[in-house]
This record gives C-alpha cells, sequence and structure tokens, in this order.
C-alpha cells in the first residue's frame, strides 16, 4: 500500500533567506551556490505558511526556520512571533537552525523567552566565533538548545548530511527507484522512514532538501513541487 504523507509527516521546514556567513563547499541548502543572495520578503514568507496551514492542517512535532543563516533575517523576530501566535496550536515547538557565526539580538531574545522556540547550533570550530556566547544567552534566559559541533574530537562524520553535488551520474532507472527507496527524505516503501518532513521556500512546498534548493542551478518540473502561490482550491493542492 502507497504512503499516505498525511500519515507520517513529523515537521516542516521554512527556508527563509538564501544569504550566510559561511561558504560551506557541501551546505546541505546549498546557500553558496544560490544565484540569488536574499532575505525572502516577510509578508511572502507569512503568505507562504498561511497557505500551508490552510493545507497541511496536522499536528507537527516542531516547524523550523533556516536559510542561509536565518539570524541574518532582519524580521526573524516578528516571524517567529507571529508563527506562534497564529499557529501555536500546530506544533509542539519552533526550531531555529544557526551557525554560531552571530550574536543573538535582545530583540530576539525577548521574543523567543515567551514563545516555545528551540535553537540548533551548529558549531564549526574557529568560524562560529559567537557560539559560547550565545549558548550562554540562552541558558541565562532559559531558551533550550541543542549544539552540534562539527570539530575535534566531537565530531561524528554520521552527523553531517551530505547529498553530493549536482554532477550528471547517467543512473538507469533502475537505480534512481533505489535510490528513491533508500532515502530518507522521500516517500519510499520501506516502513523504517519515519522522518518524513516538507520544505517551504520561496512559495513553493517540496519533499526534500534537494529539492527546495535545486531550482536555483537544475530547474524542476511542476510536478516535483507545490505552488503554495497557486490560485487552485486548497484540497486540489492537498491532493497533489
Amino acid at each position: 500500500m502507497e504512503y499516505n504523507l498525511f500519515n507520517t509527516l513529523k515537521y516542516t521546514v521554512v527556508m527563509i533567506n538564501t544569504i550566510c556567513t559561511l561558504k560551506c563547499k557541501d551546505c546541505v541548502t546549498s546557500t553558496p551556490y544560490q544565484k540569488i543572495k536574499t532575505n525572502h520578503p516577510i509578508s511572502e514568507i507569512k503568505s507562504d505558511i498561511k497557505r500551508y496551514f490552510q493545507i497541511v492542517n496536522i499536528h507537527l512535532e516542531h516547524f523550523d526556520f533556516l536559510g542561509g543563516e536565518p539570524l541574518l533575517h532582519p524580521e526573524l523576530p516578528e516571524l517567529l512571533l507571529w508563527t506562534y501566535e497564529n499557529y501555536y496550536s500546530m506544533f509542539d515547538e519552533i526550531r531555529v537552525l544557526t551557525n554560531g557565526t552571530i550574536l543573538f539580538s535582545d530583540k530576539l531574545i525577548s521574543v523567543c523567552k515567551n514563545i516555545k522556540v528551540k535553537f540548533l547550533i551548529d558549531v564549526y570550530g574557529k568560524l562560529s566565533k559567537h557560539a559560547d556566547e550565545d549558548i550562554e544567552i540562552l541558558e541565562k534566559n532559559n531558551i533550550p538548545y541543542n549544539v552540534f559541533r562539527y570539530e575535534g574530537d566531537d565530531f561524528q562524520i554520521n552527523d553531517w548530511v551530505y547529498f553530493g553535488d549536482f554532477s550528471y551520474r547517467n543512473y538507469d532507472e533502475q537505480t534512481l527507484m533505489q535510490l528513491q527507496e533508500d532515502c530518507s527524505e522521500l516517500i519510499g516503501s520501506s516502513d523504517t522512514i519515519l522522518r518524513h518532513h516538507l520544505h517551504i521556500h520561496n512559495g513553493k512546498l517540496y519533499i526534500c532538501d534537494r529539492q527546495a534548493t535545486a531550482p536555483e542551478t537544475v530547474p524542476l518540473p511542476e510536478k516535483d513541487y507545490v505552488d503554495l502561490r497557486h490560485s487552485a482550491p486548497d484540497e486540489i493542492l492537498r491532493e497533489k
């Protein structure tokens, strides 16, 4: 029997910008390779989130914000507060992924003290120059966080998500189907795949990280995403 996404969906990610303070070669969101470097307008992000919850009206474990580097978005505090106030019943918590290069602002902390939010801090050695200060600020204000250190003895290669580059590999159809079966990002036939999630980026809804960032380098056919800004009725987009 085919999987029903609405029975297995665990969380959703919103990409709010395509700019970052780092240029990681193997960036999971391909940020260094994005042609357009920008903070997406908050009005558009809000509209996309609103449409998303009209279509995907189920409770999530968490609702995530990332980029790029989300702390570079000047309206992140307003966006977090708006999302929580309007959709707090739709998820257990909000999560924000950051790389420890930016010091938390007083405005951001003021908002996060009063909503259910957790920060996920990726630490890349000396590059993440404000990571320790940010952790201290979060602890002082009783804001939850997790730290993932990609450095020294704490580094575990399995923690790093690497999708490979965009090189054309000329796989045959059978190999492509097996790759899909093995990919935890996609809906396959294995009952061990339990972390299904969706990605919202620039008005479109995708089912994997690579799809969400590929349009900047590899055009996608319409069947590979749902256009949240399409005028079609919600039930039509839900079925798609």
